[in-house]
C-alpha cells in the first residue's frame, strides 16, 4: 500500500515500478534476517535515483529520500529492532538465524527455508529448559497447578431446573468474589 501511495504523490518519472513486485518481494526478503529488506529497497531507491538524475531534475531527489528514510524506518529499523526482539526474546543469535536460512533450503529444499529456522528455535529452547535437569541428573517437577490442588467449595443445595445453587450468591460475596 506504501509504494501505491508514493507512486500516487509523486510524478512519473520517480514512480516505483511493478509495486505488486515489489511488495512482494519485500515481503519475501522480510524472512532473511538483518540484511532481507535491504536487499529489495536499497536497489529500489537507488534506481529511481538514477531515474531522476538521468531525467535532469534534482528536485525529485527529496522524494527518493522521503522514501529512502520511511522504508529504513519502517520496514528495516522498527521490524529489527523493537518486533523480531520482542518475539524471539533476544535469545536467538542472529547468526544462527542466518546460519538456519542459509542451510535449511540445501538440507530440506524449499521447505528448509521455513522449516530450519523454527527447528533452529524448537531446539535451542529445549536445550536451554531441559539442559540442566539433564546435566543435575533430577527430574523436571511440573509447576503448572492442577485440579486437584483447588479447594472444593460446596455453597448450598441445587433447585431443580434453574441449574441455580440456592446461597451461591450469598457465599460469593462474603468471599469477595462478586462478579
Amino acid at each position: 500500500m506504501g509504494i501505491y501511495a508514493f507512486n500516487l504523490l509523486v510524478p512519473s518519472t520517480i514512480e516505483v515500478p511493478y509495486p505488486a513486485l515489489v511488495g512482494t518481494l519485500v515481503g519475501v526478503a522480510t524472512l532473511i534476517p538483518v540484511v532481507g529488506i535491504k536487499l529489495v529497497y536499497v536497489p529500489v531507491v537507488f534506481g529511481l535515483g538514477a531515474r531522476a538524475w538521468v531525467a535532469g531534475e534534482p528536485g525529485l531527489a527529496l522524494p527518493v529520500g522521503a522514501l529512502l528514510v520511511v522504508s529504513a524506518v519502517m520496514l528495516d529499523f522498527i521490524p529489527d529492532i523493537f518486533a523480531r526482539a520482542q518475539f524471539s526474546g533476544e535469545r536467538t543469535h542472529n547468526g544462527l538465524l542466518i546460519l538456519a536460512y542459509l542451510m535449511g533450503p540445501a538440507l530440506f529444499g524449499f521447505y528448509g527455508l521455513f522449516l530450519a529456522p523454527i527447528l533452529l528455535i524448537a531446539t535451542t529452547e529445549a536445550i536451554r529448559i531441559l539442559l540442566p535437569y539433564v546435566v543435575s541428573g533430577t527430574s523436571a517437577e511440573p509447576t503448572q497447578a492442577t485440579l486437584a490442588e483447588f479447594p472444593v467449595i460446596t455453597t448450598g443445595e441445587r433447585t431443580e431446573g434453574t441449574g441455580r445453587v440456592e446461597g451461591a450468591d450469598q457465599t460469593m460475596a462474603a468471599d469477595g468474589q462478586d462478579d
